[in-house]
């Protein structure tokens, strides 16, 4: 070993001995802070290890439901497709059937009738949804997360088991993240944004598991991070925000628009077709900006701050008052007149984690760096 980031690598343990090693590491990671040496010499225990190990408990692990619906949010299915293109694929250059495989696939899209068409797309489909069914259960199956004192554990896989382990210290920030699929199925996933350790400036993002029910979601952090705590009750943004983004121009509806001019693309020849898909992205622009408007929140209380932002996808960032590092506030000329402000957060981290809620109350902007100044 050389350096603060050197590590040994055991390429072959026995499951009993990896075990061990991974249960000495949680009580301090020296023997000398759990383990005194009794009156014949061998090692016993002391109080402080033996209450770390008491402390060790599993938080979730994944039951047959969240499978299924990770199954679906993680459209694992569609993954299916690219993997027995490649197998056809080789097959045919195996067995020198270049073109044959699809000449057969023509044939019967000519020679069957619509009825057996349907039935054979129908079976496909079904069995690519098994297929992908069983890559979620090989992935996330045998899941588990746990936590004592000091660290959080995640174990994975079913075929090849992963483990790794997360120091509670070294948590900056935790992110909860919705994609619009997930927002329908009531998941979340909970990311922790951690340091690498004392002295050092490298991050890591670690997701805890990508298809918790948020509920469960937000319990879970608690549980995991006392010290941390998900605030439901959370301030809107005011209705004048609302005028000043659906107001703010879209570089890339702009931009696409041109794009689509430029080329004048005939789309399924419909004419002035790049004016109608224009239109759906604009349209599209504007229910983002007005799920972004509805969605966005924000509060504070003793401790921590607490976003919410998004359109589509929405993601609630939920940080400690002692690790921001640095606080931005700022306003154009629009927000001036509005009496509104844009809050930029910075967490340690490499790059800098910065955090960004915008069209905000400036008098909650000022009662938030006075907030932040007595901590400093």
């Amino acid at each position: 070993m050389a350096g603060d980031h050197s590590s040994v690598t055991f390429h072959v343990l026995t499951p009993k001995e990896a075990l061990k090693i991974e249960r000495q590491i949680r009580r301090k990671g020296n023997v000398d802070d759990t383990y005194e040496d009794n009156l014949y010499g061998t090692l016993v225990e002391t109080k402080e290890g033996i209450e770390n190990e008491a402390s060790y408990m599993v938080h979730f692990t994944p039951a047959k439901h969240d499978i299924f619906k990770a199954a679906l949010t993680s459209f694992s299915f569609i993954a299916v497709i690219p993997i027995a293109w490649s197998l056809i694929s080789n097959v045919e250059q195996i067995f020198q059937m270049e073109g044959q495989l699809e000449g057969v696939l023509t044939n019967i899209l000519h020679s069957w009738p619509w009825w057996m068409i349907l039935i054979s797309l129908f079976l496909l489909t079904l069995a690519a949804v098994v297929a992908g069914s069983i890559l979620t259960v090989l992935r996330y199956g045998r899941y588990e997360i746990a936590s004592d004192f000091e660290n959080i554990y995640i174990t994975k896989g079913m075929l090849e088991r992963t483990s790794f382990t997360i120091t509670k210290a070294n948590v900056q920030a935790v992110s909860v993240h919705q994609s619009l699929m997930k927002r329908i199925l009531g998941l979340a996933e909970v990311k922790l944004i951690c340091a690498a350790g004392a002295g050092s400036e490298d991050v890591e993002v670690n997701s805890l598991y990508p298809f918790l029910p948020v509920k469960r979601a937000y319990a879970m952090i608690h549980e995991i991070l006392p010290d941390y705590q998900v605030t439901p009750k959370m301030e809107r943004l005011p209705k004048k925000a609302l005028w000043l983004r659906m107001l703010r121009p879209s570089w890339f509806w702009i931009i696409a628009t041109g794009f689509l001019f430029y080329f004048q693309l005939d789309f399924f020849g419909i004419d002035l077709s790049w004016l109608t898909f224009s239109a759906v992205i604009l349209a599209l622009v504007v229910v983002s900006r007005l799920f972004s408007f509805f969605q966005s929140r924000y509060t504070m209380n003793d401790q921590f701050i607490q976003f919410k932002t998004g359109g589509f996808n929405t993601r609630l960032f939920l940080s400690k008052r002692n690790k921001i590092v640095e606080l931005h506030l700022t306003r154009n000329i629009v927000q001036q007149k509005l009496g509104l402000a844009s809050i930029v957060m910075s967490n340690r981290a490499k790059p800098v984690k910065r955090t960004r809620m915008n069209d905000i109350p400036v008098e909650w902007c000022m009662d938030f760096r006075k907030w932040y100044m007595f901590n400093v």
